[in-house]
């Protein structure tokens, strides 16, 4: 990796501590502040909310093509576990 990348620019690491400490920051505020300052999206929750759902299933239908054509190797049955876990993970973000 050379120095010129994005990883190596230390503007990029002060940018996302103040971004860390003005998002906990305002977290830690209380309920009444995040109401105040997070208002709720309801046309982008759904939209999120829909991508997300479609994600797990297309993840799900992965892994249901990986279950029936890849060979039975131990790389084979991690990346079927990994399809199946990004499934869950992404059907639970839906669900939030």
């Amino acid at each position: 990796m050379s120095k010129s990348t994005l990883f190596f620019k230390p503007a990029i690491y002060v940018a996302l501590a103040i971004y860390i400490a003005f998002t906990y920051s305002v977290l830690a505020m209380g309920d009444r502040v995040i109401a105040a300052t997070i208002p709720e999206d309801h046309l982008v929750e759904m939209v999120g909310s829909f991508a997300l759902f479609v994600t797990s299933g297309l993840f799900f239908y992965g892994f249901t093509i990986a279950r029936k054509s890849l060979d039975k190797t131990w790389y084979s049955l991690v990346k079927q576990m990994v399809y199946l876990a990004l499934s869950v993970l992404f059907f639970f973000g839906a669900g939030e």
